[in-house]
């Protein structure tokens, strides 16, 4: 808790009031000497009430009271320096010591003396005379002088007095000349005892009580210094420094054009175990009244602290400007100088208010050193001002603070130096205030005001602050980047600067944006308030956030290249776009314009995409263009504009054909993609389209065509086809306009563009050229379909599966080779087996498309015995092969056209039976299940994979006969039935449904073998003659549309026959190798079946 006080007089309420933890004392005119009194023990507290009773009125003559400053009690009864003297000569004796509250200190007299105990010891020194009533030259106030010692140590001593005025005047027509100095009078020390009393105030250079007083000041006016605390147990406080000016009376006006320095601030006392705190330091000009003008163009400045007893005591250096009163009004063109503190490091305020609704105002030539500062008080305006002729002016922000509302005006430019903390809402009102942080306009709490000003940002930069547009709107100029995150609100925006402002808020504000230089990114659908939005040339929209739907109106005012950039976000301008200027689209994602647009410059699609969002919704005024890499989008809204140049890619293409684009112009293409989308069936197919209109609108250079099937079935085309690139009132297609890319293919047919003079078609016939020696009148050529490359694959790939089947299964000296010699028949009942299978084939098959297949087939086949005796052997076996068959057939109006190629892998597994006996008979059966894969190859067209399974049951019978000895001649008939399902195909346009009959082949065949003993083991040659013969029948390859079907179908069946030659190898008595190898050749029949040679090597192994 506090055990020190100071005892201080209110003037408000004409009494004494007692202040805790204070220290040195300072008037306003001059400060009060005083006698620093720490709470005593009971035994000394009388003598503290008798120095209450032995105040000096000497604070009430100088018009103020003592102000806390510390942590030591202090009673302020120094005298105030510059009262009295009027007619006394400055010779007039200070007011005596009299009973509180009697009065002393009147113009007729001296300054007031420091009080002592009721004039029973340590009188107070006497006050200064006062120099002079009016300005004649320069005058120096007399000093106060020293208070008394007190003999008694129990009382306290007395205080100095305090030092007379320069000048104390009632005049209202003041005027300082350039050459005169007046000079306050100093306060006297403080007496010395146990209680030693405070240093005098002291004086001020000039004092004026007048009311609407006129001043003039262009020479020095210098209050004294206070004078030092007194030495002893408990050290008196020094007394503070005198004012330079100092306005009483109220409604004055103040015009300084040379120098008005505060006086300094006394010593502290510092013997004993109680040192005091330094006197503070006098203002430049003080203004205790209100309604006052102030001018200053000069210097004003604050006296020094008083240096403490120690150096923590130290007196505050006094302010440049002091203001107790209201509604006054200061501008600035000068230097305004706060004085140091008594530890010489710390700067006191240059402006300090403790009053109401007071103006400052700063304009270019200010020089500001210390704090401006509002103490107490509301209402309190700081304002930059300035015109054009004024230079930029720099303001820290570290030096202002408690005002009500800071103001910009005026055409000049002010900078915001450094950062703030403090809630500092500006006002900017013309003119710019410049900074590099949004922090140098203080708490983001703190709005920010436009009205008719221009903030100017030259760092990079954010904001949360809220800012409002006046009627006269404002100026956001941006040198780098500004982020507003707050609400912007009001009037209207306008934009300048090379940089970028980033608006993200909810913004209100109705009276539009100009956009005049550098970039707006918008980051919410409300970024840019209600009105329309101005472009200038060379400027720039962009997107900060995804999915933005902006409505705002955009006019494109200039006659060059605004640009929108949605970088990597996709975005919508729903609001109409007018003007003459230029539009650019850049930036990787889609800009969709849903608004009825119909300015007037070219369109330009740098990058990403351009989309439109409703119908008509690109300006028929306006020709486009688009650059390699983006895309003009139409997303199935017909669309009209003024002309095409295409590099990238045009699209039509929404859900439903029907879209089309209207170009009024020329349409040039760059080796540009156009897509459209077709329901792909008849000539009367619905179809996006091109329309070119006009003579003007002539196609040229090179234009790509991709076309996407939406929904058609596919069907024969009649007269010219689909209609997809028109011409209207004059307007032509260059040759090499348009061309197709890849296939396009529906159902089972393919589509090829045909393009003349007038039009381009999708048709899918051809026409068949008549010969020229044909004689008579040429006939109509007649439409053939162009089936897609996919026809004759699909046609051929069930024959081609069922060959895969028949060289897996094959017939019984094929898999296992011939049995072991009776020689090594002890080698036992059963046998493990493995063959290396290769075959070539070459299938021929009649039908709509004659497919044609060519290619090998290799795989292996691994199997084991499970049983068997002499005479039995039952196992089973798996295997699987796989190969490329190459198709030819008719397709895209082309007969034998290279359609591509089937990959084919066919895994199987199989059990058999074979019964034997000793003259030479057998029977051998087998049950072979498939799992069957194919890939579907078109050229120019992307692959198709399917599956499906196959079923093949075997049953073969010979008799061995010999011929001679060692060899035999051995009749052989095999009957085979296959039976192959193949799932449902998915084309683009179609889906595919095979219906294959169940084939059946016979073989008749006949052998001749051997057998030789060598040295190397028992060698078994045969040679083998078959004639093969399958079942006739038809596969059916069906593309189904949605609501029609085309059936491609392909014959079964024919004739083949075989030479083959082989051996069997015992080369041990478990061990034996196998091979054969053969020729197949066609024998007739709707599917002729021929191949190379092929065979197989296999090994086996008894046991």
């Amino acid at each position: 808790m506090n055990r020190s006080y100071r005892l201080v007089w209110n003037r408000a309420l004409c009494a004494v009031q007692a202040v805790a933890e204070t220290a040195g004392s300072r008037a306003t005119a001059g400060s009060a000497g005083g006698v620093e009194v720490p709470l005593p023990p009971p035994r000394v507290r009388r003598a503290v009430a008798a120095l209450l009773l032995g105040m000096g009125p000497g604070l009430i003559a100088g018009g103020a009271w003592a102000q806390a400053s510390g942590g030591l009690a202090v009673i302020s009864n120094g005298g105030t320096g510059g009262l009295g003297g009027a007619g006394n000569g400055g010779g007039a004796v200070g007011g005596s010591v009299g009973e509180f509250p009697g009065l002393a200190g009147l113009p007729t007299s001296g300054g007031q003396g420091g009080a002592g105990r009721n004039g029973a010891a340590g009188p107070g020194g006497l006050g200064g005379a006062v120099g002079a009533t009016s300005v004649t030259g320069s005058v120096t106030g007399g000093s106060g002088f020293s208070g008394a010692p007190d003999p008694d140590p129990v009382y306290g001593a007395g205080g100095g007095g305090g030092g007379g005025a320069a000048v104390y005047t009632s005049d209202i027509g003041i005027s300082v000349g350039s050459s005169t100095v007046l000079q306050g009078g100093n306060g006297g020390s403080g007496g010395i005892a146990r209680l030693s009393g405070g240093g005098g105030g002291g004086g001020a250079g000039l004092q004026s009580v007048a009311a609407g007083v006129t001043l003039n000041n262009a020479g020095q006016t210098i209050g004294g210094n206070g004078g030092a605390g007194g030495l002893g147990q408990w050290a008196g406080g020094g007394g503070g420094g005198g004012d330079g000016i100092v306005l009483q009376g109220g409604g004055a006006t103040v015009v300084n054009l040379g120098t008005s320095t505060g006086g300094n601030g006394g010593a502290g006392g510092s013997t004993g175990g109680m040192p005091a705190f330094g006197g503070e330091g006098g203002a430049g000009l003080a203004l205790q009244s209100s309604n006052n003008s102030v001018s200053n163009t000069g210097t004003l400045r604050g006296g020094s602290g008083g240096a403490g007893g120690t150096a923590a005591l130290f007196g505050v250096g006094g302010a440049a400007l002091r203001v107790w009163g209201h509604s006054n009004t200061i501008v600035n063109m000068g230097a305004l100088t706060a004085g140091m503190a008594g530890d010489g490091t710390t700067l006191g305020d240059a402006v300090r208010i403790t009053g109401n609704d007071n103006q400052l105002e700063l304009r270019a030539g200010s020089s500001i050193t210390g704090a401006l500062r509002v103490a107490l008080g509301t209402g309190n305006v700081l304002r930059l001002s300035g015109d054009t002729t004024d230079s930029t002016t720099s303001l820290s922000t570290a030096t202002y603070s408690g005002f009500a509302r800071y103001e910009k005006t005026g055409a000049s430019t002010w900078t915001l130096i450094g950062t703030h903390t403090g809630l500092t809402p500006w006002f900017v009102r013309g003119g710019a205030l410049s900074i590099a942080d949004d922090r140098a306009l203080g708490n983001s709490g703190g709005a920010l005001t436009l009205d008719g000003g221009t903030l100017n940002v030259t760092g990079d930069t954010t904001a949360t602050r809220t800012v409002s547009l006046g009627a006269g709107g404002g100026t956001l100029d941006v040198i780098r980047t500004l982020a507003l995150n707050g609400e912007v609100s009001g009037g209207a925006l306008q934009k300048t600067g090379p940089g970028t402002l980033t608006l993200s808020g909810v913004n209100t504000y109705t009276g539009g944006t100009r956009l005049l230089a550098g970039r707006i990114n918008v980051g919410s659908n409300s970024a840019l308030g209600t009105g329309a939005l101005d472009m200038a040339d060379g400027t720039t929209l962009g997107f900060a956030a995804n999915g933005l739907n902006l409505a705002n109106a955009i006019v494109l005012s200039g006659v060059g290249d605004p640009v929108v950039d949605t970088g990597t976000f996709d975005g919508t301008l729903s609001g109409a776009i007018t003007g003459t200027g230029f539009l650019t689209k850049e930036g990787t994602g889609t800009l969709t314009l849903a608004g009825a647009n119909n300015y007037s410059g070219p369109t330009t699609v740098s990058a990403g995409t351009l989309a439109a969002g409703a119908a008509n919704t690109l300006s028929a005024l306006s020709s486009v263009t688009v650059a390699s890499g983006a895309t003009l989008n139409l997303a199935g809204f017909s669309q009209r504009i003024a002309g095409l140049a295409n590099a990238g890619t045009v699209s039509l293409s929404g859900a439903a054909p029907g879209t089309t684009l209207t170009v009024t112009g020329p349409w040039v293409g760059n080796n540009g993609v156009l897509r459209l989308g077709t329901a792909l069936g008849n000539s009367g197919s619905a179809t996006d389209k091109i329309l070119l209109s006009g003579a003007s609108a002539v196609a040229s250079g090179s234009t790509r065509v991709q076309v996407t099937n939406l929904g058609g079935l596919g069907a024969p085309t009649t007269g010219h086809g689909i209609e997809i690139v028109g011409t209207e009132n004059g307007a032509s297609i260059q040759p090499g306009a348009f061309s197709l890319v890849g296939t396009v293919s529906a159902g089972a047919y393919d589509y090829r563009l045909h393009v003349t003079d007038g039009a381009a078609y999708l048709s899918s016939a051809t026409d068949v050229v008549t010969p020229p020696e044909v004689r008579g009148p040429m006939p109509t050529p007649a439409a053939v379909p162009t089936y897609r490359a996919e026809a004759p694959l699909l046609a051929a790939a069930p024959e081609q599966l069922r060959e895969a089947g028949l060289a897996m299964i094959g017939n019984l000296h094929q898999r296992v080779g011939d049995p072991v010699s009776s020689s090594t028949a002890s080698a036992g009942p059963r046998q493990g087996w493995g063959r290396l299978i290769s075959v070539d084939r070459d299938i021929s098959q009649e039908g709509m498309v004659s497919p044609r297949s060519s290619g090998r087939q290799s795989g292996v086949q691994v199997g084991t015995d499970l049983w068997g005796n002499p005479n039995w052997r039952a196992g089973v076996y798996v295997g699987q092969l796989e190969g490329e068959m190459d198709v030819t057939g008719f397709a895209r109006g082309v007969q034998n056209y290279a359609a591509g190629s089937n990959d084919l892998r066919s895994q199987f597994l199989a059990g058999y039976a074979t019964w034997r006996n000793d003259g030479g008979a057998y029977v051998d059966a087998a049950l072979q299940a498939g799992r069957l894969r194919y890939t579907a190859a078109p050229s120019l067209a992307s692959a198709a994979s399917g599956k499906g399974n196959s079923v093949l049951a075997s049953v073969e019978l010979g008799q061995a006969l010999p011929v001679a000895t060692g060899w035999t001649v051995e009749p052989q008939l095999q009957l085979v039935g296959q039976h192959l399902s193949l799932d449902d195909l998915s084309l683009a346009g179609a889906t595919v449904r095979q219906d294959n009959d169940t084939a059946w082949l016979a073989r008749i065949g006949v052998r001749v073998k051997g057998e030789i003993a060598s040295g190397a083991g028992w060698l078994q040659p045969y040679a083998r003659l078959n004639v093969y013969r399958r079942s006739s029948g038809t596969d059916t390859a069906r593309f189904i549309g949605p609501a029609a079907t085309t059936d491609i179908g392909s014959r079964t069946g024919g004739t083949s026959t075989e030479l083959a030659v082989g051996a069997t190898w015992q080369i041990t008595r478990l061990v034996a190798a196998y091979l054969e190898a053969g020729r197949l050749w066609a024998s007739g029949g709707a599917a002729q079946t021929e191949g190379a040679v092929g065979g197989s090597l296999g090994l086996k192994v008894n046991w």
